[in-house]
């Protein structure tokens, strides 16, 4: 608690404000609008001509400022608009009004990204690598959560919702992320678990997605070691919005007709299946956005109801894994319905921006979820039973969450940015196998900008503070096996920009991270450099460097509990891991007549140390003779640091939007990635465990015993080498017939999603891959594949929309056309053919 209060102290401490002022012999006020919509422009640098110094227009286009007498050369000028002046005549003691509408340039590619500098930015000038999603690629794909938009990204995957970015992570059941997942700069991760959940995330008020790849601790802290994910809500705008988007859909019958059963099970079931009829899935979001005066809302919701395509558990196996017949029973849940979620979710923003205070905005956004699901982490067998859970793997769980996020801003005439905000998050989760958790995590950050103009140096500094109490029946690993758990992070940051010459940026950044959990300490400073050269116009060039360090969460280290029949076992010893990452990119900007992109080519190399990896193995302590040699009760994961590991590799991305033709709209996002994922320690002994319980004798743990596949090249586990990413869309505009208009707007997209095959996962399910051990077939489906443990994939999505009376839109998106049968993650398998009807209608 002293850390707290000290934190606290330090946050308030650095909250000032310049308020000397000095007064002038006139003033000029007035509004910048855009000349088309109307709709006030903001942060429009607005200078005068031969004299220093200027203002910029506020959120609602509006700005003052005060001058000496006599006629004054005013110009206006902001990104996507053309530079536009005015000169007016100002008296002593007099106010003079000036009104103006700029006009926008001809269409660019220049999208604006806050994620990689903690400021608005064009992504063509930026450091490090960034790619943006829009919220029309969210809708016209009927994403129903933020992980299946994520998922379009070049060289991102979501496997087992965990986010991979550029093969830096691997399989870890849901605990622990090396990936940073924020809304509104704010981390979005359960505090005990430290993990996203992705129906949690309000989707339906995206302003756009950035993904921030390489290590960005520097800017986010501990868990942005490969990167970070920030989904950018939306704020209402001048005039008000409503939306409504219904949809429903089903899940195809698999093509293997032995696997079409999935539904409702073998007659020898021993549970009652749902119904019969193809496994559905709908959901219903409302979004409003409005402008009262000063005070600026929106509010949104979403019904989401997915029957999902994992039939139940059933006891279609020969022998279970080392447990009696007799005993099987109680491995099958009591709620046997197969995978599914049910979620309602209700979330809102608030912005006041003061009357009194010019620049002074403050407010309160809220989320609240309640869900009703059922996981699965293995399927029964490779064949038949590929869409059915594993024996004792379905969990039922009872999700209730929400958070609570206060913030205040401060923007002053100086060029001062001050900002406050802080977070409350409460999970509360129930399992039908004592499986509860729930967590409070308490967040607080303040952070102080100043942009020099003259200088182009900009300055960047804060401090966080996050929090988190934990009570888990399944975090009870704790040296006192205590089920309560707490953890603290504190950090300050900085980081300095500086531009010369309009074309070179160099940027550099430091963060001290501080850990204390369950009383024990670390900290760690991190550094990042960076810089980007425009070599000629529309091309660059840009190269940094940066360190990361994660501390490991509470259910990494403290997690006990069973699934499927075998273990998860704490390691209350576990160390953070740290990582230096560093890149060179390329970007060539272009233009087709009206069709605008870029090219963007990169090499990356990143190195980690106390690596932490998921390991399987005889865990467990010996029981008591004479079953002291039934392994049964000892197989299972640990978390553990396995030394020195690398990532290196190359990728490459293509993006352009603009008109092909008349009343024709292309829009293009595509993206290769090879990464190369490698042990550097793999004679390191990570762990040891029993062999022999009669003699003692130990067996020690090393990546090359305890790896299945080519160790040769020392390939980390759950890897994928090559991903590719393409997705286009064709836009027609309004035609018109003789008979009169026949339709607003047609699109018609399409994606196509390659995966590489995982070469190497745990010995563990090679070894016991046989009727009387584990038995999921991987060994004969590794056989099927070419040696490889997932499929090699190559999956065709589709789209067709419709705009009727710009108010309505209809869509048919239909995701994984041929109905492939893949995995992703081992013994997993990914969605059949998925169709589903959308309906959209926005006033």
């Amino acid at each position: 608690m002293r850390a707290i209060l000290y934190i606290s102290t330090l946050i308030f401490t650095m909250l000032w404000v310049n308020l000397s002022a000095f007064s002038q012999e006139g003033k000029i006020v007035g509004t910048v609008k855009d000349a088309e919509s109307g709709q006030p422009i903001p942060f429009v640098n607005i200078s005068i001509k031969d004299s220093p110094g200027g203002t910029a227009s506020d959120l609602d286009g509006k700005f003052s400022m005060s001058v000496t007498p006599g006629l004054k050369t005013l110009i206006f000028s902001a990104i996507n608009y053309d530079k536009t002046s005015k000169i007016v005549e100002v008296k002593a003691g007099a106010t003079v009004q000036v009104n103006i509408t700029l006009l926008q340039t001809a269409k660019q590619l220049d999208v604006m990204v806050v994620s990689s500098s903690k400021y608005e930015t064009k992504q063509q000038e930026l450091t490090s690598s960034v790619e943006v999603i829009k919220p029309t690629l969210i809708e016209n794909k009927n994403v129903t959560s933020i992980d299946k938009a994520i998922e379009q990204t070049p060289g991102v995957a979501i496997i087992d919702n965990e986010p991979q970015i550029r093969g830096g992570s691997g399989f870890s059941s849901g605990l622990g992320s090396r990936v940073m997942v924020l809304v509104d700069d704010i981390p979005m991760m359960r505090g005990d678990a430290g993990r996203p959940v992705w129906g949690f995330i309000p989707i339906e008020n995206v302003e756009q997605i950035e993904v921030l790849k390489g290590a960005s601790s520097v800017l986010y802290g501990s868990s942005a070691l490969n990167g970070a994910i920030n989904v950018r809500t939306a704020y209402a705008k001048e005039k008000p919005i409503t939306k409504v988007t219904l949809m429903s859909g089903v899940y195809s019958r698999p093509e293997n007709a032995d696997q079409r059963d999935f539904l409702y099970g073998p007659t020898d079931s021993i549970k009652p299946y749902r119904k019969k009829g193809l496994p559905f899935f709908s959901g219903l979001s409302a979004m409003h956005a409005r402008k009262v005066d000063n005070f600026d809302f929106v509010v949104a919701g979403n019904l989401f109801w997915d029957e999902s395509y994992i039939g139940p558990e059933n006891r279609k196996i020969v022998n279970p894994p080392y447990t009696p017949l007799a005993d099987y029973d109680a491995l099958i849940s009591q709620k046997n319905r197969g995978k599914y979620e049910k979620r309602a979710r209700v979330n809102f923003s608030t912005r006041i921006r003061n009357k009194k205070v010019e620049g002074l905005m403050y407010g309160l956004n809220g989320n609240f979820m309640y869900q009703e699901e059922a996981q699965t982490y293995f399927w029964l067998n490779d064949s038949s039973g590929m869409y059915n859970a594993f024996p004792g793997s379905l969990i039922n769980f009872k999700n209730l969450m929400f958070y609570l996020d206060p913030f205040l801003i401060y923007n002053s005439k100086s060029g001062d940015k001050h900002s406050l905000r802080g977070r409350y998050f409460r999970s509360d989760g129930k399992t039908d196998r004592q499986q509860n958790t729930q967590s409070d995590l308490y967040y607080v950050d303040y952070q102080y900008q100043r942009l020099f103009k003259k200088l182009n140096f900009n300055l960047i500094t804060g401090l966080t503070a996050i929090y988190t109490n934990s009570r888990g029946e399944i975090f009870i690993g704790t040296p006192d096996g205590s089920n309560k758990s707490h953890q603290l992070n504190a950090s300050l940051y900085t980081q300095i920009e500086k531009k010369f010459f309009k074309r070179l940026t160099i940027q550099g950044g430091a963060r001290f991270e501080y850990f204390e959990i369950n009383g024990e300490y670390s900290g760690k400073p991190v550094f990042r450099a960076g810089t980007n050269l425009m070599i000629t116009e529309g091309t660059y060039m840009r190269a940094s460097i940066g360190q990361g360090y994660r501390f490991p969460s509470i259910g990494e280290r403290y997690i006990i509990t069973s699934v499927g029949g075998f273990g998860f076992y704490p390691n209350p010893d576990l160390k953070p891991e740290t990582s230096w990452t560093t890149e060179i990119g390329f970007k060539q900007m272009f233009r087709i007549k009206n069709f605008v992109g870029f090219v963007d080519l990169v090499g990356f190399y990143q190195k980690f140390d106390n690596f932490v990896e998921f390991y399987a193995g005889l865990w467990g302590d010996p029981p008591p003779p004479p079953n002291q040699f039934d392994i049964g009760q000892r197989l299972g994961f640990k978390f553990v640091n396995t030394g020195k590991a690398r990532v290196y590799g190359a990728e490459i991305t293509v993006a352009g939007t603009g008109k092909i033709a008349k009343n024709v709209e292309l829009q293009v996002l595509a993206g290769y990635t090879y990464s190369k994922p490698q042990s550097l320690s793999r004679d390191k002994v990570v762990g040891s465990y029993i062999s022999n319980p009669n003699t003692g004798a130990e067996y020690e743990l090393t990546y090359n015993n305890s790896t299945a596949g080519d160790t040769s090249k020392g390939l980390l586990k759950y890897r994928i080498e090559h991903l590719a990413k393409f997705d286009a869309e064709i836009v027609l505009g309004s035609f018109t017939s003789k008979a009169g208009r026949i339709f607003n707007g047609l699109s018609i997209g399409g994606s196509i999603r390659y995966y590489s095959g995982m070469r190497n996962i745990d010995q563990f399910f090679v070894d016991y891959d046989n009727p009387g051990g584990f038995g999921t077939g991987i060994v004969n489906y590794s056989k099927q594949n070419n040696g490889r443990f997932t499929s090699n994939a190559l999956i065709f999505d589709a789209r067709i929309g419709y705009e009727l009376r710009k108010h309505f839109r209809f869509g048919i998106i239909m995701n994984n056309i041929l109905n492939k049968a893949y995995t992703l993650r081992p013994m997993t398998p990914e969605a059949p053919r998925a169709t589903s009807l959308q309906v959209v209608y926005k006033i």
